[in-house]
C-alpha cells in the first residue's frame, strides 16, 4: 500500500524511508510474481531500484485503502525522499507539488507547482503550464499577495496557448492562420 502513495512509479528507498522493513525484498518479489508490479532495468533515481504498478487500477485500490492521516503523512516522507534524491532537478517539481499538496504543506506545493509551471511554460507545453498555474492559484488564499504573480503567470501562459497554433504553422513554413471575417482582429476601426 505505501508504494500506492509513490504513484504509478515507485523506488524502494522511498518504500524504506515508509517503514524499515527486512522482508521488503520478499514482499516486492512476491508483488512481481503475481503480476502486480514489475522490476524496471533502468531508474530515474541514480542507485535505487524502481518498480511500476502494472496497472493503475492496482494501484489506486492500494491507495485508496489507506487511511487519509496515514496518505498524508506518507506524501511528506515521499517528498522529502524525492528531494533528496533528485536534488529537485527541473522534472521532479510536478511530483514534489503533488506531495506536498497532499501532505498539507500548500506553500511548498504553490513554489513546486510554479517551478513545474515556469518550466512547462519554456517549452511547447503551454497547457500543462496553464494548468499547473491553476493548481498553484487552489492553493493560495485570496488575500495572499502572491495571488497577483500567480494571476500575471497564468495570464501570460494562456496568451502563449492561445499563440500556439501560429507558432506550429510557422514552424512548419506556412503562414499564420487569417482571422476570421468579421473578428475583432479584423475590424478597421
Amino acid at each position: 500500500m505505501d508504494a500506492a502513495v509513490v504513484g504509478r512509479v515507485f523506488w524502494r528507498g522511498a518504500l524504506m524511508r515508509m517503514a524499515s522493513r527486512d522482508d521488503l525484498s520478499t514482499c516486492l518479489g512476491s508483488l512481481e510474481a503475481r503480476d502486480f508490479v514489475r522490476r524496471e532495468a533502468v531508474s530515474r533515481i541514480q542507485g535505487d531500484q524502481q518498480f511500476a504498478f502494472k496497472h493503475g487500477l492496482i494501484r489506486d485500490v492500494a491507495y485508496q485503502t489507506l487511511p487519509r492521516a496515514a496518505r498524508r503523512e506518507r506524501h511528506g516522507i515521499v517528498a522529502r525522499f524525492l528531494e533528496e534524491t533528485t536534488g529537485e532537478v527541473a522534472q521532479s517539481h510536478e511530483a514534489l507539488a503533488h506531495h506536498r499538496r497532499e501532505a498539507g504543506d500548500h506553500d511548498r506545493a504553490v513554489q513546486h507547482f510554479l517551478a513545474a509551471g515556469d518550466q512547462a511554460g519554456r517549452g511547447w507545453a503551454k497547457e500543462r503550464a496553464v494548468a499547473l498555474y491553476r493548481e498553484a492559484l487552489e492553493l493560495v488564499p485570496e488575500n495572499d499577495e502572491r495571488r497577483r504573480d500567480i494571476g500575471r503567470r497564468l495570464a501570460v501562459a494562456l496568451q502563449a496557448l492561445f499563440h500556439v497554433p501560429d507558432a506550429e504553422r510557422l514552424r512548419q513554413g506556412l503562414e499564420p492562420a487569417k482571422p476570421a471575417p468579421g473578428s475583432a482582429e479584423n475590424r478597421q476601426e
